[in-house]
């Protein structure tokens, strides 16, 4: 569990978070790719509480694709059923190159990410859904946010120019 996980020995019979470094090239950028794996079926439901960083990160769930901007306040989730989540934490300051706005205004906000990724993020999630059964791997996220000249790869996210 990461440091923010509150409660981390409940939480570890909870859920399953799996964490997976960037390529060199988004090290800058990128602090990590995570998945978040639960399966709660015939359980009650779990609430988990974060400590909050000043990290923006982008996550892919069945409910859809969504920038969550850093919180000032705990960030607690409640958990059911079962479910997966794909993420992308973003290095303090890193998502900066791709939100041409102060970051400031993510701060305590979800944003849905087809406001900045147009029609690409649902396109994407629709891969992931797919995609051995919702992210259970990450190479799909690496060719979401990606390097080529730093412009992404096939054109999905990056800084033009």
């Amino acid at each position: 569990m990461g440091r923010g996980v509150l409660r981390p020995d409940l939480a570890a019979t909870r859920f399953r978070l799996v964490r997976h470094r960037p390529s060199e090239a988004l090290a800058p950028f990128v602090d990590y790719y995570w998945i978040l794996r639960w399966d709660l079926r015939g359980e009650p439901p779990h609430k988990q509480t974060i400590l909050p960083h000043p990290n923006v990160h982008l996550a892919f769930e069945a409910s859809g694709a969504g920038i969550f901007g850093v919180d000032r306040r705990l960030f607690t989730r409640s958990l059911s059923g079962s479910g997966r989540v794909l993420g992308v934490r973003f290095a303090a300051g890193g998502f900066r190159p791709f939100w041409q706005a102060p970051i400031s205004q993510l701060t305590d906000r979800v944003v849905p990410a087809a406001r900045l990724f147009g029609p690409r993020a649902e396109r994407f999630l629709g891969f992931c859904s797919g995609f051995l059964g919702f992210c259970s791997g990450f190479v799909g996220v690496r060719g979401f946010v990606g390097v080529r000249g730093f412009v992404g790869v096939r054109g999905f996210v990056g800084v033009r120019g």
